[in-house]
């Protein structure tokens, strides 16, 4: 996070900033990380990587409530 605050037009900052809290558990912040890098750099050379992850990443979540509302 400090990094991007020195360098906020730094898409690699954000792409390594979202794999950090996708790590530690926060994914939804992950996920508001991986759409801003892509915002950034649409045509980078990992940037369908990227998206395939933030795509299986955000149907991770999106089951996950299906789940938790249908215990509810």
């Amino acid at each position: 996070q400090q990094a991007i605050q020195l360098a906020p037009g730094e898409p690699s900052f954000h792409v390594a900033l979202a794999t950090s809290l996708e790590a530690v558990g926060r994914p939804t912040d992950a996920v508001t990380e991986f759409r801003r890098y892509l915002e950034m750099a649409p045509s980078a050379p990992d940037a369908p990587r990227v998206q395939a992850h933030l795509d299986a990443l955000v149907a991770s979540l999106a089951a996950a409530r299906a789940a938790s509302s249908q215990a509810s």
